[in-house]
């Protein structure tokens, strides 16, 4: 039993890792949806 709390801690790194990729990407693709969106209401404003 003395590996389990090494092995469990080492499995929370990777996950809070995973996490840490996984929500940069969101927040890049949130800053995407968001320049798009703001050049598109632009075009709009520049149309009308």
């Amino acid at each position: 039993r003395p590996r389990n709390p090494i092995h469990s801690s080492t499995i929370i790194k990777r996950i809070e890792l995973k996490d840490l990729l996984y929500l940069t990407r969101a927040m890049k693709k949130q800053q995407e949806n968001k320049q798009r969106h703001y050049t598109k209401n632009e075009m709009k404003i520049y149309l009308v």
